[in-house]
């Protein structure tokens, strides 16, 4: 039975124990709500240790982009997970500065495997992207659709940042994130997918968090838009 294991040392930061590592988090509640590590951040690394053979493979030599990255804790789970080629953290303002400490603390355990990690400024209401160096192979997001003046802005950034054959995989709390934020996604040609309970794995297993892996339907690759 795989789960994380965090301990929150004080309220500026937390240990977590998970595939075999040990990260150091700063935590920051005061750059915002992304100072903090969510729940759907811990079930989305809880998931990648319990599937871990899954996606040791599916994410192997792939370059993966987090959306709102804050503490950076999915994006960690990640790297370890698998030996990516590139991770880049992503989010605004003085989130970015939280996580270039986090990624600065935690650097050689998530190096070994030879990944490139690099963190960049992403707002998702501008258009353009090239700082990002995209499109990605694989974009990961916890909770990053909690609110639905957000539902646009985030589909558009999936939309501007992902490989036409390329996969996301979103860590949602289900009464924030509603099927209207769903509907964006099918506006823009993406098809998804609620990952089963009983394959989620973690201690929120059959609660109030989902995860899902959306993509993008087949015959809109074709689309010149």
């Amino acid at each position: 039975n795989h789960r994380i294991q965090m301990t929150t040392e004080d309220a500026s930061s937390a240990v977590v124990h998970v595939l075999g590592a040990q990260l150091q988090l700063e935590l920051d509640w005061s750059v915002g709500i992304g100072g903090g590590v969510w729940s759907s951040a811990e079930q989305l690394v809880a998931h990648f240790e319990a599937q871990q053979e899954t996606y040791r493979q599916t994410l192997h030599g792939r370059r993966v982009l987090e959306l709102g990255a804050g503490t950076g804790l999915a994006g960690f789970g990640a790297a370890l997970v698998s030996p990516l080629s590139e991770l880049v953290l992503s989010d605004v303002g003085e989130h970015v500065t939280l996580l270039r400490r986090n990624v600065e603390q935690n650097f050689d355990t998530l190096t070994q495997s030879g990944v490139k990690v690099r963190v960049e400024t992403f707002d998702w209401t501008v258009e353009d992207v090239g700082h990002l160096d995209g499109p990605f192979d694989v974009l990961i997001g916890t909770d990053v659709a909690y609110h639905e003046s957000l539902y646009e802005d985030v589909a558009n950034a999936i939309d501007r940042t992902l490989k036409p054959d390329g996969v996301v995989i979103l860590g949602v709390t289900r009464s924030d994130t509603g099927p209207s934020f769903f509907r964006e996604l099918v506006k823009r040609g993406f098809n998804y997918h609620r990952i089963r309970d009983e394959d989620m794995g973690g201690k929120h297993t059959n609660s109030s968090f989902g995860l899902f892996t959306v993509w993008r339907e087949a015959e809109f690759l074709d689309d010149p838009r």
